[in-house]
C-alpha cells in the first residue's frame, strides 16, 4: 500500500536502517448500522527501528498516501 521508495527515503530521513524496519499503520474502528468499519492511516504510519527499539510517527507530504484507507469488508463464514 506504502511504495517501498517511500518507504526507504522516509527512513533514511529518521536515521533507521532499512534492514530493522518495521511499520505499523494506526487502526480506526468506527460502528455502523451494518457493523463495524475499519480504516488504516497511511499518511503518517509508524517506522519502528527494531534494532535501537525507537520509532516516529511520519508523516508522508503530498496526496498520495490517504489519512483513512477504508479496509475491506470481511465475509462471515
Amino acid at each position: 500500500l506504502i511504495a517501498r521508495g517511500d518507504l526507504e527515503l522516509a527512513s533514511q530521513a529518521l536515521g533507521i536502517d532499512w534492514r530493522a524496519l518495521a511499520i505499523l499503520a494506526l487502526v480506526t474502528v468506527r460502528p455502523q448500522t451494518a457493523g463495524v468499519h475499519f480504516s488504516i492511516n497511511l499518511k503518517a504510519p509508524l517506522l519502528i527501528d527494531t534494532g535501537r527499539q525507537v520509532g516516529r510517527q511520519h508523516v508522508f507530504a503530498g496526496e498520495s498516501y490517504p489519512l483513512r484507507y477504508d479496509l475491506p469488508r470481511a465475509r462471515a463464514a
